[in-house]
């Protein structure tokens, strides 16, 4: 399938033969990796980055660090992990999924909201239901005193979640979450806290609905560019959840 397929323009496709050595040139320039953390500007230069290549794989995990931390201080001169908490903090970047759990642009949350368009018309016919008046209880707190995490509630019974039986009240957070009704207002280590969305983003933003086929197109669009090079066929990854939905 081509870029075509998808509306964009003609012109926005392509495809020139290069050699290998003019390849490697021009994508460790095109993912400001040549020379290495050339990027200066602190946190300015780390939102940089998040535009030029449209979104960061994100893991909590800090193995031999965090991914994303990784992956900044490569491009961004004398990096420091607050610059990125601080763009969180201030609502520049927000977590959604991208292939992966990624750190995306603010500015583009329109172009995700299919995931929680679908997960909402999911779980309102099974889970919301089914614990209807935990969910009640859960949104009127948050409501009432503001951002919580699961271990602001006295722990419920395991239900079945995913991978395993989980509290229900962490299971319930996280369901409202992937329905878009709350967000993640922070992260305490791994610990997620929740707020209501139209807390934590402008109404102008939450209030532009941009259709399915545009909201496609931009992921398609926004995944090319972030490679800067590849075959008009481009990769499996590229294509990952840009079908269309039920």
């Amino acid at each position: 399938m081509t870029l075509e397929a998808f509306g964009a323009p003609p012109d926005s496709v392509l495809c020139v033969r290069v050699t290998a050595e003019a390849a490697r040139r021009f994508l460790v320039a095109r993912h400001a990796l040549a020379p290495a953390r050339s990027l200066n500007g602190g946190p300015d230069a780390v939102l940089e980055v998040f535009r030029r290549l449209g979104s960061v794989q994100f893991d909590p995990l800090a193995i031999a660090g965090r991914n994303h931390d990784l992956v900044l201080h490569a491009r961004v001169a004398d990096y420091d992990p607050a610059w990125c908490d601080l763009l969180y903090e201030r609502r520049e970047i927000f977590e959604a999924y991208n292939k992966g759990l990624s750190l995306v642009p603010t500015a583009d949350l329109p172009y995700f909201r299919i995931p929680w368009d679908v997960e909402r018309r999911r779980l309102e016919g099974t889970t919301f239901d089914e614990h209807s008046p935990l969910v009640e209880e859960l949104l009127e707190r948050i409501r009432t005193t503001g951002p919580m995490s699961s271990t602001d509630v006295e722990p419920r019974a395991a239900i079945a979640w995913y991978w395993r039986p989980t509290n229900q009240v962490r299971a319930i957070l996280e369901a409202l979450a992937q329905a878009g009704i709350l967000g993640l207002a922070r992260r305490e280590g791994n610990r997620r806290v929740y707020d209501l969305v139209e807390r934590l983003f402008p109404a102008s933003l939450l209030d532009r609905r941009p259709t399915e086929h545009e909201q496609l197109t931009h992921k398609v669009l926004s995944r090319y560019r972030a490679h800067g090079m590849l075959s008009q066929a481009g990769s499996g990854e590229v294509w990952l959840g840009t079908g269309t939905t039920p």
